[in-house]
């Protein structure tokens, strides 16, 4: 604004030295007309033309002084336009770039919260993966450690199943054994076949404490 006001003066100053240069030229204008009056007074056709031509001298020459002040008004005008746009294209670029690095900033932010919101989902997906891996492998391990366990279970139980089967077994060999024994040693008329001991000698048998397995073995 100072440089517009400052120019809006010199051109004022330049507008009023126009002025009182026409001014100038219509006293010294007049000045001639006077003197030209003083000739025709004196002189004959030939002044009266002359004093003609000194006027139209004179005017041509006002015409070209205001013409030439309103070129370079209208010059100096132009350049002060021209200054004052590429001052404003200037700034206005200068605010575009601005922007643009302001949305540039902006997409790059973008970009990396992006990023690194993916970035922490692959992190938190591998650690679940790895956690849920862990956990399928220690429900794995026990399921095979409850499988064994429960193998182990039944092969004891089979194991003493046949133990008890083959102690049973080895009892009655034994208890049929005895019972041959005796009515062997016993007269004929006690005889009883074998394998049908006498009531008294089953009763005889003591309930608990009969032969071992082991025992039987040894008797066989």
């Amino acid at each position: 604004m100072t440089k517009l006001k400052t120019a809006a003066k010199k051109a004022k100053l330049d507008a009023a030295d126009s002025a009182a240069a026409v001014k100038e030229a219509n006293n010294r204008a007049a000045k001639l007309d006077a003197l030209a009056k003083n000739a025709r007074r004196e002189a004959t056709g030939r002044e009266a033309a002359a004093e003609r031509a000194r006027l139209a001298a004179a005017e041509k020459a006002r015409r070209e002084a205001a013409q030439q002040a309103k070129r370079e008004a209208a010059e100096k005008a132009r350049l002060e336009t021209i200054e004052r746009a590429k001052r404003k294209a200037a700034e206005k670029a200068e605010r575009d770039a601005a922007r643009k690095a302001e949305r540039e900033a902006a997409r790059q932010a973008k970009r990396e919260a992006a990023e690194k919101a993916k970035n922490e989902a692959a992190q938190r997906a591998q650690r679940e993966a790895a956690e849920k891996a862990e956990r399928e492998a220690a429900r794995k391990v026990e399921r095979e450690a409850a499988k064994e366990a429960k193998r182990e279970a039944a092969r004891i139980a089979k194991m003493e199943a046949s133990a008890q089967a083959k102690r049973e077994a080895a009892e009655k060999v034994e208890a049929e054994r005895e019972a041959a024994e005796r009515a062997d040693a016993r007269p004929p008329k006690l005889i009883r076949e074998v394998g049908e001991p006498a009531k008294s000698e089953v009763a005889a048998k003591p309930e608990s404490g009969g032969p071992s397995f082991t025992d039987g073995i040894r008797r066989k």
